[in-house]
């Protein structure tokens, strides 16, 4: 079998690199057996917040570029009455969950936010309206504390849309700057929170 290895070189600093670092976020420590990078690359496989089995607290979408569904919770019907007329039919669903309305906006992306609108969309040319968030009550009996759960899964999800994931990667070295080993930890949501995670998750 063969196989292809990419490597990357730093000629500055004499050092190889699994990965290629970020711009900004490599950091090369000397420890007592040799030395150690720290660095940040994009994670382009992490598994998207649906994939997280969160029964709880979960979003469903019907639009050909965003569409995540909960059948064994709600139908796309069921999505399609609330969302459009404001009913469920046998309001089970609205007994277990408090139900946000969610909007998609699809345009060189995908966007999300509680609510029917966006300020970047006002005339709703690039907006869908067939989705929600629910949070179910087991989770908060309070409107007002799901409304902010259902806030941050959006934001989460944005941040995922977005591309705004990462791995952290650290690598060691033997005094002569020859590769030893290296480990890496996935699925890091946001810049800043992963720069802090660099330091001491990893």
């Amino acid at each position: 079998m063969i196989k292809k290895v990419t490597t990357y070189y730093d000629d500055e600093k004499g050092f190889e690199y699994t990965f290629e670092p970020l711009d900004d976020t490599l950091t090369i420590t000397e420890t007592k057996e040799g030395f150690e990078a720290r660095y940040l690359i994009r994670d382009d496989d992490t598994d998207s917040p649906d994939g997280w089995g969160d029964d709880g607290l979960f979003l469903v979408n019907y639009h050909q570029d965003f569409w995540v569904e909960r059948k064994e919770v709600i139908t796309e019907g069921q999505v399609r009455d609330i969302y459009l007329e404001g009913k469920t039919g046998d309001g089970d669903i609205e007994k277990q969950y408090h139900i946000f309305p969610l909007s998609c906006l699809v345009h060189s992306g995908v966007w999300l936010s509680l609510g029917d609108s966006f300020g970047s969309d006002p005339g709703g040319w690039d907006t869908s309206h067939v989705g929600l968030v629910l949070v179910s009550k087991k989770e908060t009996r309070f409107k007002k504390k799901a409304l902010e759960m259902a806030q941050g899964l959006v934001k989460t999800w944005n941040t995922c849309l977005t591309g705004d994931v990462y791995c952290l990667v650290k690598e060691t070295y033997d005094k002569d700057k020859e590769p030893v080993e290296y480990d890496t930890l996935g699925g890091v949501y946001e810049y800043k929170c992963a720069l802090e995670a660099l330091k001491t998750e990893i």
